[in-house]
């Protein structure tokens, strides 16, 4: 053999050990692109599971929120009627509040002109009495005479409308 034959030997022996390391490598590679590539696939399932999961939600969530729309539609009316009802009886409160003072005005006039006329009939009633003890103070036996008890008051329609009042309130 000559040289240049084992220079050619030589050579293709080393193109060969450098194909195998390559190719070696390439193989390392490709395993790690497969490893990589099925890990990518699970990784793209569990995204789509995630995706499925998260639809899911979201269809609950809106009969959720639908559920509870309607609740707060219902609580908020209740409310309006009970608003409207709390402004009805606080007008009707103001005008039984106006009856109720006319009614004790007039009831203190009233008392006030039965509280003279009452006092007037004391005032004779003690000069009476005063003269009739300065008549009989010669006599034996004195008159003791006490002071009319007026009589019972007669509930006059003025008060009759106030307890009626104070009864449906």
């Amino acid at each position: 053999m000559t040289i240049f034959e084992y220079s050619v030997e030589l050579s293709l022996s080393l193109l060969l050990c450098a194909g195998i390391f390559c190719s070696i490598h390439i193989v390392r590679s490709l395993a790690t692109l497969r490893r990589d590539r099925s890990e990518l696939m699970r990784l793209i399932a569990q995204l789509d599971e995630s995706g499925r999961q998260a639809e899911d939600g979201i269809e609950k969530l809106q009969v959720a929120g639908d559920v509870s729309a309607r609740t707060l539609n219902r609580m908020i009316e209740q409310s309006r009627l009970v608003c409207s009802e709390l402004s009805s009886m606080a007008e009707k409160g103001e005008i039984l509040a106006e009856r109720i003072e006319i009614l004790l005005r007039k009831e203190k006039k009233t008392a006030e002109t039965e509280n003279e006329f009452y006092a007037e009939k004391s005032v004779q009633n003690i000069e009476n009495i005063i003269r009739k003890n300065h008549s009989t103070k010669n006599s034996k036996t004195q008159n003791t005479s006490t002071l009319p008890i007026p009589p019972r008051k007669v509930r006059n329609a003025t008060e009759r409308d106030l307890i009626r009042t104070f009864r449906t309130v």
